[in-house]
């Protein structure tokens, strides 16, 4: 059997000690995590709609365009 070393190994528990509260400490809880959630979903869904405004925009831009290539002779 191997003799393992005592200081060796109540270091090394230390060290994951120490390792697992810096861990801990950077974790969100529950409830902040749900509220960065909350803020992030919101802000998808203002871009969604800012996004669709543009389309549509664009989609009466394009039509406006049409019209005025018809009035003007000009054709694709």
């Amino acid at each position: 059997m191997v003799k393992m070393d005592v200081k060796f190994l109540a270091q090394k528990l230390i060290d994951h000690d120490e390792r697992l509260e810096r861990i801990e400490t950077k974790m969100l809880t529950r409830d902040e995590f749900l509220t960065t959630m909350d803020k992030v979903m919101s802000a998808i869904a203002r871009l969604d709609r800012g996004r669709l405004f543009q389309i549509h925009r664009l989609d009466r831009h394009e039509q406006d365009i049409a019209k005025l290539k018809t009035k003007v002779g000009l054709t694709d």
